[in-house]
């Protein structure tokens, strides 16, 4: 016979390698472009889109290199701190600390709070499932891995694995709930630690507060649905001064957090997302969810039965989610309403599933137990529902007793899983398939094949250089629009791009024309003196073939192979 903790340490080696095969995967993408890397060539390790991702590298380096808060570095004007990116600078600092690269910290960051994220997950269905090990192992499974439907339009025609209904910053996919980005990864945490600690009877107020505090700068959006949950949790419980206590933390914190917010290079970055029209009809919605869908709607009711505080609070904020995705609060606050759906709430469909699937399958267990006896000796149905033990031995079934049906219930949730996983094991393979494989033309393929993901050294020499050199008031550096490489001023060198992000830089399109007219020549000397003195312009960066006939004030200062900079004195 197995043991208590024999059954232990196997479900926690089931969690901790179904942790690491998430978090590897997760990251399959950064690991295929690391192995491919030519030797002449400095890896980047791309992990989510380009523009961010060199966005929050550069915030990691300045971290770092022991700024406390960041500075922009991808538009030329003169602008406060960038406080709304503190987390990034923090695990730059991290990673500053043991002598990591700012890509090497942004990956291993994303890794270990993916396998953290994971871990907690599990943490979470154990509370809610506290005396059932198969329905904690069954919520996980589903938190990790549910997925939207195959579209079979596209794979009958095409024979390509795409999923039904994607949008924008949609948790539906297994991975974009794990996402790749650690302060999005990190707020995911942060939530489920806020709910958790909230519902714990012996509260710890001062962690209370500090989860907080930190929930309110990392996600205003989600922490005003969670405050919405907990008044919902505190009715229900008939305790108001945990409400309160929440709320006294969490008004300050969210003033502090709309003043960050209020940054003009935030403020530029909050109203183009609030622009991208996301909204879907909620049958399209159901569809992208996929089977899990299903499920949960089952597991609804019993899962209400069950009610703990913790159940409460949690199913009231996977629900006002959808509530407010499908509401005019976007409109009214200026949101994009992707926001309003987010990992952290969307786990509630996981729950949902697992008591979903059990119930089924009880349900099924019974159906079919009652059917046997019936037809061989019938007691009623009320003798049968209302025996503490089902002994079918007084039935005639010398074999048959709870241990049957208990077998029963379990084959028949071996047979849902079955099914559960032949609709979502092609959708996982289509998430991870678009991180390995280089051939499709995917968001993953792109950043697999770009140039950016796999640097020439010559060009990092030349972009070091720069770094080395006191930029004499004049911190910005402009780069010729026929390299691609003003994205990477900040991060290699720690100064001003005056180009290179489509939000972070001000006034992208004024730059590109202006950055035109100085590379083509169009600008007089006067001119072109002005528009670099105007805009802080010490570093020009261009190709070694470049040649400057009417800027004779430029002095070349490096060249190689692939890099001429110059310099305005």
């Amino acid at each position: 016979m197995i043991s208590r903790n024999e059954k232990n340490l196997g479900v926690h080696l089931f969690v901790g390698a179904l942790a690491i095969v998430a978090a590897a995967t997760n990251s399959l993408h950064v690991l295929v472009g690391w192995w491919h890397n030519p030797p002449s060539h400095v890896f980047t390790g791309i992990a989510h889109s380009v523009a961010d991702y060199f966005l929050y590298t550069d915030v990691m380096a300045q971290g770092a290199a022991g700024h406390l808060v960041a500075v922009a570095h991808f538009t030329n004007e003169i602008l406060p701190p960038l406080s709304f990116y503190w987390f990034n600078t923090m695990v730059g600092w991290l990673g500053g600390l043991v002598g990591l690269s700012p890509f090497a910290t942004y990956n291993v960051a994303v890794v270990v709070l993916v396998f953290l994220l994971c871990l907690l997950w599990y943490k979470l269905c154990r509370l809610l499932f506290p005396a059932n090990r198969l329905a904690q192992c069954t919520a996980f499974l589903f938190i990790l891995t549910a997925s939207s439907f195959i579209d079979p339009k596209g794979f009958i025609q095409n024979g390509r694995l795409d999923l039904l209904f994607p949008f924008w910053f949609s948790p539906a996919p297994a991975f974009n709930r794990l996402g790749a980005v650690p302060h999005q990864i990190f707020q995911t945490i942060l939530l489920i630690l806020l709910v958790i600690e909230f519902c714990r009877k012996q509260k710890n107020f001062l962690a209370l507060s500090l989860l907080t505090f930190l929930a309110a700068l990392a996600n205003p959006i989600q922490l005003i649905l969670v405050l919405a949950a907990a008044v919902v949790t505190a009715i229900w419980q008939r305790r108001m001064l945990p409400l309160v206590m929440l709320f006294a933390v969490a008004i300050p914190s969210l003033i502090l957090s709309k003043e960050w917010l209020a940054h003009p290079i935030i403020a530029v970055a909050n109203a183009w997302e609030a622009l991208q029209y996301q909204r879907i009809p909620p049958d399209q919605l159901i569809v992208a969810i996929g089977p899990i869908a299903i499920l949960a709607l089952f597991g609804i009711i019993p899962f209400i039965r069950a009610a703990t505080s913790l159940r409460v609070m949690y199913l009231s904020y996977g629900v006002l989610s959808f509530v407010a995705f499908y509401s005019p609060l976007s409109s009214m606050t200026g949101t994009a309403i992707a926001r309003f759906l987010h990992p952290a709430p969307y786990g509630i469909l996981g729950l949902l599933g697992a008591e979903g699937i059990l119930a089924i399958s009880h349900w099924l267990a019974t159906l079919i137990t009652q059917s046997q006896i019936t037809k061989h000796q019938t007691p009623s149905i009320k003798q049968v529902l209302n025996s503490k033990v089902l002994n079918l031995k007084r039935f005639g079934f010398g074999i048959w007793n709870l241990g049957f049906v208990w077998n029963l219930e379990f084959g028949i949730w071996n047979l849902l899983m079955i099914l559960y996983l032949l609709f979502t094991l092609p959708a996982l393979y289509s998430q991870i398939n678009a991180r390995a494989n280089p051939a499709l033309h995917t968001f993953f393929s792109e950043t697999l094949r770009s140039n950016l993901n796999h640097v020439p050294k010559p060009v990092v020499d030349a972009l070091s250089w720069i770094k080395q050199q006191p930029d004499g008031g004049r911190p910005v550096v402009l780069t010729d629009p026929a390299l691609p490489y003003d994205i990477l001023v900040p991060v290699f060198t720690g100064k001003i791009s005056f180009t290179g992000h489509p939000i972070h830089t001000l006034y992208p399109q004024v730059k590109e024309n202006l950055r035109s007219d100085f590379f083509t020549s169009r600008m007089s000397p006067d001119r072109a003196k002005q528009f670099l003195t105007d805009h802080r312009i010490r570093f020009i960066v261009t190709k070694p073939t470049s040649v400057y006939l009417p800027y004779l004030f430029l002095k070349k200062s490096f060249e190689n192979d692939a890099i001429a900079i110059f310099v305005y004195d």
